[in-house]
């Protein structure tokens, strides 16, 4: 019942979507878009790992210096950790082949904006956090990025949704440097 359910909403979210852009509608169809996509996640690569994160069997999460001057939500963080673990979980990593070492994440929080008039809102509807964020391992930094949660639509604002696209970030990011054992494909 529930998957029924789940595709009878998705199919009529679609629907919807296509009415609004053939009548000429394209807020509407944006809005229709961002629901089915969800948050975005954005990744700018600074410094690219050397080589993979095979070695690494443990990943933990620091929690981020907060940089915004503008102060992020108290309960950031802890919806940053949850969210990670989960996309972790879901993307299997680290892989169960990998080895022993354990891979910190670490970060500094360098914008946020999910509330309040503000010139991305006067604009569209907007909320974002962005993140310097750092692979360390063995007492060295393997690898560093920008990482960046978005919601461009009135259907994807919100503290939950930036978080999400934060860690979707970040983990597809680590994801990118791992491989699959050598006898994974036979």
């Amino acid at each position: 019942m529930g998957t029924r359910m789940g595709r009878h909403v998705t199919w009529s979210a679609v629907a919807a979507l296509l009415t609004a852009a053939a009548t000429g509608c394209t807020t509407a169809a944006k809005e229709g878009l961002g629901f089915v996509q969800g948050a975005k996640a954005v990744t700018v690569v600074i410094q690219p790992a050397a080589g993979t994160l095979n070695e690494y069997g443990r990943i933990e999460l620091e929690p981020f210096a907060d940089e915004t001057g503008v102060g992020v939500p108290a309960e950031l963080p802890g919806k940053l950790a949850a969210k990670f673990d989960e996309l972790l979980s879901k993307e299997q990593l680290p892989p169960a082949a990998a080895g022993g070492k354990t891979l910190t994440v670490r970060g500094r929080y360098l914008y946020y904006e999910v509330e309040g008039l503000t010139l991305g809102q006067a604009i569209s509807p907007f909320g974002e956090i962005i993140a310097r964020v750092q692979l360390a391992g063995d007492g060295a930094v393997l690898a560093e990025a920008t990482c960046v949660g978005r919601a461009d639509t009135r259907l994807t604002q919100g503290l939950n949704n930036i978080t999400t696209g934060l860690a979707k970030s970040i983990v597809k990011w680590i994801a990118a440097h791992y491989e699959p054992p050598p006898d994974a494909g036979q």
